[in-house]
């Protein structure tokens, strides 16, 4: 650890990952020895009564137990008004760092008073590139996620980032993943955190666009990278996956469209599920088709019953 005195705060949410959390802790001991940090982790899964001494092993952490699942966006603004950091790291425990990301990211946000959300470049395990930093929330974001133009839509933005990646430099991005971003404590705080209503997904989106509202910028680092495993709690249950998306993006569109683009959003949105209704059915088989099909349906249920 240097004498430099600021803190940062590495804050994770643990749902069905304690068989992650050691790889991603190993890690942040091994590439962020330059930094002076805490670790604080909410656990959100109420059937894992050992995170606390599963850590304790090795590792200090400040585990803070809600009593149940409180959702995502929730757990992460607990984990804030316990962190002591000046700088704060939200990271999944299925990120696996392997490259110092901490100094070259904390160094641009100390030095810019304009830093909103900072991201490095997420990949899987094969190396490959991972859909982690986008364009800014909007209808033309909606309408690519309805109709199922996501690869045309993810190329774009991966042609486009990767363009500035020999640069070295980081760019301007509408969104970074919540799955590892670093962002001021005070930032976050004027920001009033996560949305709390948010349960899972796209709570980053809407952060970053109210980042951008207020006057701040946020930015994607392509030359720096980590491993993300993606949604590993989540392999089993594709029905809250699916449903808890729908209805994320249902909050965004009462918070950020008008009465008459709501109602469109809405009935496109139920065409969109329909299609994919479809295409389940034809698809996939066994429980995975399942599941699926009560997530779309669950959603369709949503949005056929609300008002606009």
């Amino acid at each position: 650890m240097s004498n430099k005195p600021d803190k940062l705060s590495i804050i994770f949410v643990n749902y069905r990952s304690e068989k992650l959390i050691k790889s991603c802790m190993q890690s942040i001991v091994k590439y962020a020895g330059n930094i002076i940090y805490e670790i604080i982790a909410v656990n959100n899964d109420e059937k894992c009564k050992g995170l606390n001494d599963l850590l304790a092993e090795t590792f200090k952490v400040n585990v803070i137990e809600p009593g149940g699942n409180i959702g995502f966006s929730a757990a992460n603004n607990l984990a804030v008004n316990n962190a002591n950091g000046e700088y704060l790291l939200f990271v999944n425990p299925d990120v696996v760092f392997v490259e110092d990301i901490f100094t070259d990211i904390l160094s641009f946000i100390a030095a810019s008073s304009k830093a909103g959300a900072c991201a490095p470049m997420l990949i899987y395990e094969n190396e490959k590139y991972q859909n982690s930093a986008g364009f800014r929330y909007g209808f033309i974001y909606e309408l690519f996620e309805i109709f199922m133009f996501n690869k045309l839509y993810r190329a774009l933005k991966k042609y486009y980032f990767l363009y500035f990646r020999k640069s070295g430099n980081p760019v301007r991005a509408g969104w970074v993943s919540a799955a590892c971003m670093f962002i001021k404590t005070s930032v976050f705080k004027e920001l009033k955190g996560f949305d709390g209503n948010i349960f899972l997904n796209y709570e980053d989106l809407d952060l970053c666009r109210r980042a951008e509202d207020q006057g701040y910028n946020n930015y994607y680092f392509p030359s720096l990278k980590c491993i993300h495993l993606d949604h590993k709690s989540f392999n089993d249950d594709y029905e809250k996956l699916i449903y808890q998306s729908y209805k994320s993006r249902y909050i965004l569109s009462k918070k950020y469209y008008s009465s008459t683009g709501r109602s469109i959003i809405k009935y496109l949105n139920m065409a969109g599920i329909l299609i994919r209704i479809f295409f389940v059915k034809i698809i996939y088989k066994g429980i995975g088709r399942n599941s699926r099909l009560t997530g779309y349906r669950k959603s369709f249920a949503l949005y056929k019953g609300v008002h606009a």
